[in-house]
């Protein structure tokens, strides 16, 4: 099973459950949410991850 550590929109896991597929959720804490938001806005702006 392929591993994607990426933020997901709401919503996104059930629509991916609802296809039958399985996954693993969890909530960031403050500091991690926000790291992973500085990576998201470097890769959506074309700066690398």
């Amino acid at each position: 099973m392929p591993i994607y550590q990426k933020l997901v929109r709401d919503g996104i896991p059930e629509i991916i459950a609802a296809q039958g597929k399985t996954l693993r959720t969890r909530i960031l804490d403050t500091e991690e949410y926000i790291e992973q938001l500085r990576t998201k806005l470097k890769e959506e702006a074309g700066c690398g991850g």
